[in-house]
């Protein structure tokens, strides 16, 4: 039982049990503190019992910057194509290998991650990952074969996945239940930083492709550091039985942000599931558990992932081309100033999914993910149509930017309702299925588009991109199994309604 005082960051105080708090207390505030110690209190309301203040700054912080590096290096693909056909003599076929192999070698990572994450540990993974990508960007700046480099770029691809995914799960649950989903959000402000650093890079130095290597080598060496200094998720220490370090870990968050470092209680227990009953599930189980109880959850994230990676690798990778082709046709090399435009459309949607991520739930954002974000592209696709030669471009980049600004939004959803909505005994495994059929995906795509890309118009290529979108918007709207905003994670092994 816990009640709430009026003001955040209120240190916990022990009392007799009760479950009547103080007159005129709010139950559901944060920064509670719990009145009765001897009964156990769930993770997800101790979590929401810490005062809200410099430790999430900071783990947030550390989560940006994260997002940045990978930004890095997932977005550097289509700018080391021209380095590509100058130094190797790549043709069409050798650039659609290459950009298949970071997703294959995404494949392979997420195949991997769904054993390592709940096994490992989440802060474990991350530090073993983190190093290998490193050392892999620093091996690729020896001028190899293109076919060496296709298979350092799927290793790399690897290394990236599992850091990412066991990053993603961490990070979400340290997290308060009111305040999850701008904290999700915001997350997302280090994908258009580290690609504007790509853009900026790249024009820069002409599209040279070792520049762009140093940076993500630099970027992953920058993360492990950062990752040594972090503790484990409190939720999964818990998951393995190890009350006392997830406590610990409590009282360490309390104290960051100005409560008592004693702030947590004396007794925790995960969901329905209580800690001195808990044991691990090997790997077998957590699948049984999943293609059963979890079954229609798992279909859903699977589907609505396939989509969107569908969509968005084909944007990502030939993109800037379909770009350049319907909006300065006689320019030689990529558009960097209007790249840099989406970008900045980008930034400015993820700032607004700050505001809107709880306020329109997991369903509105897959609406403008899906609907909106392919409306745009479709208008795009019909801007020599509907206007002159002198507006068409400009036209052109306003649908650009409206649509850029939209694609946060379905990303943001398909990751908050996967992380949200399954049990933390197999969340990690979960989202590793659901990332890796998303790479799958990512893979066919490429190598089939790889050969047609180039003799489609840029209009086609962008309703193709639109009608792909809308198919993903009709599943997210009409089969999306629950919602998951505002509400606690999900913890116990049963808890799926």
């Amino acid at each position: 039982v816990q009640t709430m005082p009026k003001r955040p960051g209120h240190p916990p105080m022990a009392s007799a049990p009760s479950a009547v708090g103080k007159p005129g207390e709010d139950p559901d505030h944060e920064g509670a503190r719990f009145v009765s110690k001897a009964q156990p209190v769930s993770i997800s309301e101790a979590l929401d019992a810490v005062p809200f203040g410099r430790w999430h700054a900071l783990h947030l912080a550390r989560q940006v910057i994260a997002w940045a590096v990978f930004a890095i290096s997932n977005d550097a693909t289509p700018y080391l194509f021209p380095a590509l056909r100058r130094d190797l003599h790549a043709d069409d076929a050798g650039l659609a290998h290459f950009a298949s192999a970071f997703p294959l070698g995404c494949l392979v990572g997420a195949a991997a991650s769904t054993w390592l994450v709940d096994s490992m540990g989440r802060k474990a993974v991350v530090m073993v990952a983190a190093p290998v990508a490193s050392f892999l960007h620093l091996f690729m700046l020896v001028k190899w074969s293109l076919s060496f480099l296709l298979l350092l770029r799927v290793v790399q691809g690897a290394a990236w996945t599992v850091a990412m995914n066991a990053l993603s799960i961490w990070y979400v649950e340290f997290l308060p239940t009111r305040r999850r989903g701008p904290l999700m959000a915001a997350v997302s402000l280090g994908w258009p930083i580290g690609r504007g650093i790509v853009i900026l890079v790249a024009g820069a130095t002409g599209d040279a492709w070792r520049p762009l290597l140093l940076i993500g080598s630099a970027g992953f060496a920058l993360l492990a550091v950062s990752m040594y200094q972090a503790h484990e998720s409190p939720r999964f220490l818990l998951s393995q039985g190890s009350e006392t370090m997830a406590r610990r870990v409590l009282g360490q968050m309390h104290a960051s942000s100005g409560g008592r470092k004693d702030g947590a209680p004396e007794r925790l227990c995960l969901g329905d599931v209580a800690v001195d009953k808990a044991s691990p599930l090997d790997s077998r189980a957590s699948l049984a558990l999943l293609l059963g109880t979890y079954r229609a959850l798992l279909i859903f994230s699977i589907v609505v992932y396939g989509t969107l990676a569908v969509a968005t690798v084909l944007i990502d990778n030939w993109g800037p081309g379909i770009f350049q082709k319907l909006m300065s046709p006689g320019e030689v090399g990529l558009p960097h100033r209007i790249l840099m435009l989406f970008n900045v459309g980008d930034l400015f949607g993820i700032v607004l999914s700050i505001v809107l991520a709880d306020r329109i739930g997991r369903r509105g954002s897959f609406v403008i993910g899906f609907f909106v974000e392919g409306t745009f592209l479709f208008m795009m696709s019909c801007s020599r149509s509907w206007f002159g030669p002198d507006q068409a471009a400009h036209a052109a980049m306003a649908f650009g930017f409206s649509f850029s600004a939209c694609r946060c939004f379905g990303w943001e959803a398909a990751s908050f309702w996967t992380l949200e909505a399954f049990g933390t005994d197999v969340r990690g495994m979960a989202f590793g299925i659901s990332t890796a059929m998303m790479r799958l995906f990512s893979v066919v795509s490429l190598e089939v588009s790889g050969g047609l890309i180039h003799d489609l118009t840029p209009e086609a290529c962008l309703r193709t991109f639109a009608g792909i979108l809308a198919i993903g918007g009709a599943v997210s709207l009409f089969l999306m199994p629950k919602e998951t905003a505002n509400v606690p994670m999900s913890e116990g092994r049963a808890a799926v309604a």
